[in-house]
């Protein structure tokens, strides 16, 4: 297990703080708060196995409308589109397919 602070986990999973904020509150993350310099500091706890066996993502290229994101990524060696409300939260992942002619 290793510790990641909420600000970097946030921008590691590319989704606001305010999110990683609901996802610790509602039991999805674990976390702790440390004081640290007189400051609270809180900590994602993550499980490094957990993390090691997802396979790296990587944005191709990113557009948007007035509700919603639409992310093209490399996933392994697949596309896939995901589809994001404008508050960062994950609607719907969709594995490219080929055209046929």
């Amino acid at each position: 297990m290793k510790r990641v602070p909420l600000g970097k986990y946030a921008k590691l999973k590319k989704i606001p703080r305010a999110l990683v904020i609901k996802q610790i509150l509602s039991g999805q993350l674990q976390a702790e708060e440390v004081i640290e310099n007189g400051k609270k500091v809180r900590y994602i706890v993550v499980d490094e196995t957990q993390e090691s066996t997802k396979e790296e993502e990587r944005t191709i290229s990113c557009f948007a409308d007035e509700e919603h994101r639409f992310i093209v990524m490399q996933v392994g060696n697949e596309e896939v589109l995901v589809v994001q409300s404008k508050d960062g939260v994950e609607l719907k992942r969709v594995k490219r397919c080929e055209r046929e002619s």
